[in-house]
């Protein structure tokens, strides 16, 4: 397994069984090992530059009902406000390790998601059932990281927003999808020359329309760049972070933790249900990097 930053006590790799029947591999420790360390590099950064970070979905339900990973959960998934994810992706590259990979649409041009990921370049993550993936974006081990847009407040309004953002969207996955098939220098130069052919601008257009609601005024926030139909959470419910238990680390949640996993999860969210993870379909190397074990 390769080196840590934020290294684990041996103690952690053993092998164990959770909630009387799940067991956990030593296998799964390793992936829950790097996806900590790149949370601790993570809260790190933020913590460099004033700006406030929660854990996020189940990341967040596993801190508050396991002191750690849902048994059977495979990722880590933080959230900032808009603001600070902004300066996040602006500032945090500078500050973070060799190793780890903030990755966006503007950082990495085959990469296809609407939210940033933070990677490790020493290890590699692939589809199952495609090991040599198509995608030429980086492939470390992740963990998501979405930023919390402010929402309108009065329905009229809303409508209007939702509409264009779904257009915006429309773009931006037309302009990625014709950029897909492309040889690389084709599509780099429609990417910083063709603007209603790259997915670089319409992406940026999108984000345009997210931030033009007055984040002061707005009651609500919406992990939009994550799915248009996620729950929406009060914006009260983030404020100053808790600092709680994480596995053998801490990690922060919202001040509303509780409520926000209520109107998440329903009010039985302390009652264990297992679910299918988003990515089970994954398969993972924690001794090479992606170029090595994947190839460019």
């Amino acid at each position: 397994m390769i080196q840590l930053r934020h290294t684990p006590p041996a103690s952690f790799f053993e092998p164990e069984v959770r909630l009387g029947n799940v067991e956990v591999t030593a296998r799964t420790k390793q992936l829950w090992a790097v996806q900590i360390d790149m949370m601790q590099e993570l809260v790190d950064v933020c913590n460099r530059l004033g700006i406030r970070i929660y854990a996020d979905g189940g990341t967040m339900l596993g801190a508050v009902r396991h002191q750690g990973f849902i048994p059977w959960d495979d990722d880590i998934d933080m959230t900032l406000l808009r603001a600070d994810y902004d300066r996040l992706m602006k500032e945090g590259p500078a500050l973070l390790g060799e190793e780890y990979f903030l990755q966006d649409i503007s950082s990495d041009p085959y990469y296809r998601n609407r939210h940033a990921r933070l990677r490790n370049s020493r290890t590699a993550c692939w589809p199952i059932k495609q090991r040599k993936h198509r995608e030429r974006c980086n492939r470390g081990i992740f963990i998501d990281i979405f930023p919390a847009d402010s929402m309108p407040n009065n329905p009229r309004e809303f409508q209007k927003f939702f509409t264009e953002l779904r257009r915006r969207k429309a773009a931006y996955c037309h302009a990625r999808s014709i950029g897909s098939r492309l040889p690389r220098s084709w599509y780099v130069y429609l990417r910083e020359h063709v603007p209603f052919l790259s997915d670089k601008h319409q992406f940026q257009r999108y984000e345009q329309l997210l931030r033009s609601v007055d984040a002061q005024s707005s009651a609500l926030t919406c992990e939009v760049c994550f799915r248009h139909y996620a729950p929406f959470f009060p914006t009260v419910l983030f404020g100053e972070p808790q600092i709680v238990p994480f596995e053998y680390t801490q990690i922060p949640i919202m001040q509303g933790a509780h409520e926000a996993l209520r109107l998440q999860y329903g009010d039985d969210y302390m009652t264990p249900r297992k679910l299918p993870s988003f990515h089970s379909d994954f398969d993972f190397d924690v001794d090479h990097g992606f170029l090595e074990v994947l190839g460019e």
